[in-house]
């Protein structure tokens, strides 16, 4: 038995070798035969079959092509309501069950067969002549086509939409060791669904760049391009960027929501911030700036406040790169740095058009920030971003960007820092060497909640930052009077039992 365990030491490595286990699983001793059917399913949930006594239902055979069936030995030998069921000479090999789901779009029970029976019932199913079983050797792997098993307009349109039900807000496509691997990111972290040959995964990124207006033929300079994908009675904004690697071309894709999803109240903040939130853009000037590293939310919470304006009324100008998602009722620019056209060039331009509302995608420079600041003193109302790691932080930001401290004073209403901190899934307190579930795929995680910070500028606040001169003694003095930082957020978030210790580190000064 020393040799079954080897195996299966082997499998968990990913270094098995699949004719050693067909010829233990189909031994003449019962005894050896029993032992590796009780770990195949205690270990690997894997049944073995013997498929010779199964009736093969033909139709259900033909919905996985010639070519795929025989290059990879399976067959799909009959449907119920549980979903198809596979006899495969090679169930243990993840990447290639990810395949037959794909092509299958069910749920799929997955069997050891016996590598004869299963070329035996592919005789049946689709081959005259036998000896055409015996000496399957595809040479060229190129003729395994995807578009015999499956249009790739609807295997894109499958990896597009599993995505989308799973939550990611990122689909990666990725050239790795002669295969394409395809990973999602989900919660934040990016989690491998399948990996795919290579030609499967040249015609999938021609396909995407075809759907995203991109030049197909152009394979060595970055492009970005943008899909609009309907499913299931919503209209998604897919923002698709590619860049060529040693290895081949590699894609990924933003999911974005559509923008009339996102208000103040989905924030997730607390009610009395809501409300100030609600106050600040009803007014004729000023600034509101969010804060945080990429992917902490601050594009959404932009959105969810130009979402929130009278957009009849008012004359509301974003100036974004790239532009994210589409509003209407506004102007949005995207800036095109090739024809000359940065933040600053655009900005000055906005000025001259009577805007009311001014969202700027990111203050990156001293020059933006001046024209910002500016306009927000004068009457306009500017929404932006900064990348600091606090609200405190963005004011040492802005020094160093020349913004005297007047100005900063006079203008800013408020500065919100933001994180999205991962959501611990129910699996994530079993004990250690259990399985994660299905829910949370196996990470431990599922689901995100916002931590912030929300400095507002009262007389209070802003008299002690126009006499003190460290922001050490702004966070001090703001502790003393009950503010709650990003810290402070997530400790409340462990207390409470909805985040682990890893993920407070995280946030810990």
């Amino acid at each position: 038995m020393n040799e079954i365990e080897a195996l299966c030491k082997e499998v968990k490595e990913e270094s098995y070798n699949i004719d050693k286990i067909q010829s233990l699983a189909f031994s003449q001793k019962e005894n050896i035969r029993n032992t590796l059917s009780l770990i195949l399913h205690q270990r690997f949930n894997i049944e073995i079959l013997n498929l010779s006594q199964e009736s093969i239902v033909k139709k259900e055979a033909l919905k996985l092509s010639k070519e795929f069936s025989l290059k990879n030995n399976l067959i799909a030998f009959k449907r119920d309501e549980k979903g198809y069921y596979v006899a495969m000479k090679d169930p243990l090999n993840k990447s290639l069950k990810e395949e037959v789901k794909f092509f299958l779009k069910d749920n799929v029970t997955f069997f050891l067969s016996e590598e004869k029976e299963v070329l035996k019932a592919l005789h049946e199913v689709y081959i005259e002549d036998s000896e055409e079983v015996k000496n399957n050797n595809i040479e060229n792997e190129s003729e395994l086509n995807i578009e015999k098993t499956m249009p790739m307009v609807e295997y894109s349109n499958d990896i597009l939409e599993r995505a989308i039900l799973n939550g990611a807000s990122d689909i990666h496509i990725e050239p790795i060791n002669n295969m394409y691997r395809v990973r999602e990111r989900i919660n934040g972290i990016l989690i491998t669904k399948t990996k795919i040959n290579i030609d499967i995964g040249n015609s999938l990124i021609s396909r995407l760049k075809v759907q995203a207006n991109m030049d197909i033929s152009q394979k060595l300079l970055p492009q970005d391009g943008k899909i609009s994908f309907h499913f299931k009675e919503r209209v998604l904004d897919l923002r698709v960027s590619s860049i060529p690697c040693v290895s081949g071309e590699k894609v990924v894709i933003r999911i974005l929501a559509k923008s009339d999803m996102l208000n103040i109240d989905s924030l997730g903040f607390q009610e009395e911030h809501n409300k100030k939130l609600k106050q600040c853009i009803k007014r004729q000037g000023g600034i509101i700036l969010v804060t945080g590293p990429t992917g902490s939310g601050k594009s959404t919470t932009l959105y969810s406040l130009i979402n929130e304006m009278d957009k009849e009324k008012l004359n509301v100008v974003t100036i974004e790169d790239p532009v994210e998602y589409k509003i209407e009722g506004i102007s949005q620019i995207q800036i095109n740095l090739k024809s000359g056209l940065g933040f600053p060039q655009i900005l000055r331009s906005v000025l001259r058009q009577d805007p009311d509302v001014i969202m700027i995608g990111e203050i990156r420079d001293e020059e933006t920030a001046d024209i910002a600041f500016r306009a927000a003193i004068t009457g306009h109302l500017v929404l932006s971003t900064l990348h600091t790691r606090d609200a405190v932080s963005s004011l040492s930001r802005l020094y160093n960007m020349n913004i005297p401290k007047y100005m900063v004073l006079e203008s800013i209403e408020l500065i919100i820092a933001q994180r999205l901190a991962k959501i611990k899934c129910s699996c994530k307190d079993k004990k250690d060497g259990l399985d994660r579930c299905s829910l949370c795929n196996d990470t431990g995680y599922k689901g995100r909640k916002v931590l912030y910070e929300f400095l507002e500028f009262n007389k209070e606040n802003k008299d002690f930052i126009e006499k003190c001169s460290e922001t050490s003694d702004l966070r001090n003095h703001l502790k003393l009077c009950g503010f709650s930082t990003i810290e402070d957020n997530a400790m409340n978030l462990y207390e409470r039992g909805y985040i682990d210790k890893d993920e407070l580190s995280i946030y810990k000064s």
